[in-house]
């Protein structure tokens, strides 16, 4: 029963880590990134024909960005479930602490434009969801 609850508690403060990140205040889009993880991710091949299909329209190129964004914070929770249902040790604390800096950074350095702000956001969610798949 205690594993369960920590379980909703652990989510529920990982959704708003997650969510915090798209309220980020705006700053200019020249900022340098630190790493390529802000600007590039493994996406799925159906985003890419999204983006084709949507003529450059602002609303469809969001709704793209949406549904792959869904389906990445999908494999994220997941993943995240299995991490917290392992056995405590120094290995989990370290991959927690690192996926909470991981948020932090995310918060911090993508905020720009709209489509930038989410793209950034939609790059880096790809890739934690593969680094915590395969930790």
């Amino acid at each position: 029963m205690k594993k369960n609850v920590f379980l909703q508690i652990a989510m529920i403060i990982f959704t708003s880590l997650l969510s915090m990140s798209s309220f980020a205040e705006s700053k200019q889009s020249t900022m340098q990134f630190p790493d390529s993880s802000y600007t590039y991710a493994k996406l799925q091949p159906s985003y890419a024909q999204c983006i084709q299909k949507s003529d450059s329209v602002t609303f469809k190129l969001n709704d793209c960005i949406t549904e792959e964004f869904d389906y990445h914070q999908k494999r994220v929770h997941r993943y995240f479930e299995n991490i917290i249902n392992l056995p405590d040790s120094v290995s989990k604390d370290k991959l927690m602490n690192e996926i909470a800096d991981w948020w932090v950074n995310t918060k911090k350095y993508c905020t720009s434009e709209i489509l930038d702000e989410q793209s950034c956001n939609l790059n880096r969610i790809a890739n934690l969801a593969d680094k915590i798949q395969n930790d």
